[in-house]
């Protein structure tokens, strides 16, 4: 894989690619941070600003309350309060309304002012006027004592309270829902959350103004255990969120926003999420492009290289489709030309070899005919002087059958079935020669008919079991000739119950058949050998090796289906 065409193309095309992903991922990532910072920044300027605001706020209304509460006809009307109904206490409660109404309008946060009398169960307020004290307000007055400032948080109001002595005590309502209001129309960024937080209740201020996405989130953020810090940014459900949160100067309450990262990078955020898919699509198209050029280069390759492997194996015949007009049609063109070359060439070459083999062959054929038929003369002559007649005849006649057969098949195929013929005929007149001396036998289980070989290529190995086994002892001679199957093709052995090859000269031998030049001393088997392996392959080439007690075993395989079809 590592050495895959493909696999460098696509390695080639990131590498180029990668310093250009690199440099969009920090442009990306560094603006994004710079966002991120200059708009965290300019929210905490604005939230600080707000929380200074109305701190400011209510420290004058604050300031207010305290002046207010030492005035002294508020003082005088708790006085006359302690006593029974008259004129004065009338005018002192208008006056008093007067003055509490100029708090009231002090500030637009501002629902309700009030005065508490809680010896006589009394309360004045600028909305209600004068009434008993309900439980309200008596809770309130319960909570100013347990108080430890004068603020305390009531509801979904903020109480500011003063008291100058036991006659009275002086409040104002401030509304969370109008702080709040106030706070989200001064927030100028929509992707901004505000909220205000009761430190003391740990709960929600003003929840009616929030939608309940914003209650949610909200409860997630001050979720127990959640990896919150007061300031900076959060994953929240997969989200990124940035968070602020300022508590007031007595820690009464808190004023904090939360925004979505990707709401405050707005177009920004696209354009790093469109930065990512750009960046998938173009990883898509170089592995597409890579796909492409890689048919367009490597398949063409694969397909020469394949080619040139079959030719390797011998298969001359490979030609390549010429269906390019590239250079790659220039490159098939030149293979299927040399190609045709090569194997122009070879067969001259087999020729001109099968050409000095067959005149080679003749050579050695007309060398294996004058011995043999000087023997067979000599034979004759001498069975002439001792007047067998009889022997003469049958010599003369298996003389003039075994030579009608190799003056015909020298040069040719024979069937094998016809090679056993007349090398019974062989045997026939080697046996009117040793008489008793010599035993013969052939026995053959397979359709030899049907197995062309070359001809003459089954006496010289009988002929050399005589020579090296029956003329070698004194005790009579047999030879067995032995055809049978086997895996693919049939085997021929000629056997002999002779003293067999004595080591070296086995040896010997076997170096001679391996030889390519012909050797005088062993050319009957060596020009089997080689007709053998021209024909059939190494495979099939003579076995020879001696028995395991005594004799020799020369043998050879036939395959089914000879090589090329011959």
């Amino acid at each position: 894989m590592r050495k895959s065409v493909f696999v460098k193309l696509l390695l080639g095309f990131l590498l180029v690619a990668a310093p250009m992903y690199g440099i969009c991922l920090g442009v990306t990532w560094y603006g994004s941070k710079s966002v991120l910072e200059s708009t965290s920044q300019t929210i905490r300027q604005e939230l600080y600003f707000f929380t200074n605001y109305y701190e400011e706020e209510l420290s004058n209304v604050n300031q207010m309350l305290v002046s207010l509460s030492m005035d002294s006809d508020l003082k005088e009307y708790a006085l006359q309060r302690n006593q029974e109904f008259a004129y004065p206490i009338v005018i002192s409660f208008e006056e008093l309304m007067s003055k509490l109404k100029v708090l009231y309008f002090s500030s637009g946060y501002i629902d309700d002012v009030f005065m508490m009398l809680p010896k006589a169960g009394e309360i004045v307020s600028v909305l209600n006027g004068y009434n008993e004290m309900d439980d309200k307000y008596k809770t309130i007055y319960r909570d100013m004592a347990a108080s430890p400032g004068n603020r305390l948080l009531y509801g979904n109001d903020v109480v500011y309270f003063s008291s100058s002595d036991n006659d009275f005590v002086l409040g104002v309502e401030l509304s969370q829902d109008k702080i709040m209001a106030s706070l989200k129309q001064h927030q100028g960024n929509e992707a901004l959350h505000i909220f205000l937080k009761d430190n003391q209740k740990n709960a929600l201020m003003a929840e009616e103004l929030l939608t309940a996405e914003e209650k949610r989130t909200i409860a997630l953020i001050d979720e127990p255990g959640a990896d919150r810090p007061a300031a900076g940014t959060a994953l929240i459900e997969r989200h990124s969120y940035v968070i602020q949160e300022t508590p007031s100067e007595d820690g009464l309450f808190t004023i904090g926003f939360y925004a979505k990262e990707k709401d405050l990078l707005g177009r920004f955020y696209l354009l790093r999420k469109l930065f990512w898919i750009l960046a998938a699509l173009s990883l898509i198209i170089i592995f597409a492009f890579s796909i492409v050029i890689n048919k367009q280069i490597q398949v063409p390759v694969r397909l020469l290289v394949k080619s040139m492997k079959e030719v390797e194996k011998g298969n001359y015949n490979s030609r390549l489709k010429l269906d390019k007009d590239d250079e790659f049609g220039y490159m098939y063109k030149q293979f299927n030309r040399m190609a045709e070359q090569l194997q122009n060439l070879i067969r001259e070459v087999l020729e001109k070899k099968i050409q000095f083999q067959q005149a080679q062959l003749k050579h050695l054929q007309s060398q294996i005919n004058p011995h043999f038929l000087y023997n067979c003369f000599y034979n004759g002559y001498r069975m002439a002087k001792s007047g067998e007649t009889e022997n003469v005849a049958g010599l003369c006649k298996y003389l003039g059958d075994y030579f009608r057969f190799v003056t015909y098949y020298a040069d040719r195929d024979a069937a094998l079935a016809d090679e056993i013929k007349y090398t019974r005929i062989y045997l026939e007149i080697q046996k009117i020669r040793f008489g008793d001396k010599l035993h013969f036998d052939i026995a053959c289980d397979v359709d030899v008919a049907a197995y062309p070989v070359p001809g003459l290529i089954l006496q010289p190995l009988v002929e050399n079991a005589i020579i090296h086994g029956l003329e070698r002892k004194e005790d009579p001679t047999r030879i067995l000739i032995r055809i049978f199957r086997v895996n693919g093709g049939i085997r021929t052995v000629v056997e002999d119950d002779g003293p067999g090859f004595e080591p070296g000269k086995l040896a010997e031998l076997l170096r001679a058949l391996d030889n390519p030049d012909m050797e005088a001393d062993h050319f009957g088997l060596w020009n089997i050998n080689w007709r053998l392996r021209y024909r059939y392959g190494e495979d099939c080439r003579l076995s020879i090796r001696n028995g395991p007690g005594f004799g020799a075993s020369v043998s050879f395989g036939i395959p089914d289906r000879p090589p090329n079809g011959r």
